[in-house]
């Protein structure tokens, strides 16, 4: 399977950039509209959250944006990878590719998607003054076991 990813890593790479630009080809503001969005939806959540509920939790926003950044990954990634294949029913017909690389290809362009929210949560780390540490490097190992888990969840 390594070996025709590593075979086929130009049409990978081809069908993420494809899912990339139809996702954001009607949208007026593009890819700047992936950092808006978790940053518009984390504002209007944290609002009615701490005026609506008086939650007190010191940096209550940051949780709630890393949460909803790893949740929408998550649910994106595993609900467009299970219907990739039927989407791609055509080019399977007409040329022989492996099946197992448009699912990897769905969910790496969710997680260019990811890494395209990451400055919104940098963002608001430094709105908040949240302290920055060598813990958010470590951040990446959980990201890249989520990545691994989403695409056995799409195979499946």
């Amino acid at each position: 399977m390594y070996q025709d990813i590593v075979k086929y890593r130009n049409l990978v790479v081809e069908l993420v950039m494809r899912d990339i630009k139809k996702k954001y080809r009607r949208s007026i503001l593009g890819y700047l509209w992936s950092m808006l969005n978790p940053l518009l939806t984390m504002l209007i959540t944290a609002m009615v959250f701490s005026n609506l509920f008086r939650f007190q939790i010191d940096n209550f926003a940051l949780y709630l944006l890393t949460g909803q950044l790893i949740f929408t990954f998550y649910s994106e990634a595993t609900s467009f990878a299970m219907g990739s294949i039927l989407e791609n029913g055509s080019l399977i017909k007409k040329v022989y590719v492996p099946k197992y690389l448009f699912p990897i290809s769905r969910v790496s362009s969710s997680a260019v998607n990811l890494l395209f929210s990451l400055p919104a949560m940098l963002a608001i780390m430094l709105y908040t003054d949240h302290e920055i540490t060598i813990t958010l490097v470590a951040c990446i190992v959980p990201l890249i076991l989520l990545y691994f888990f989403c695409i056995g969840i799409g195979l499946f």
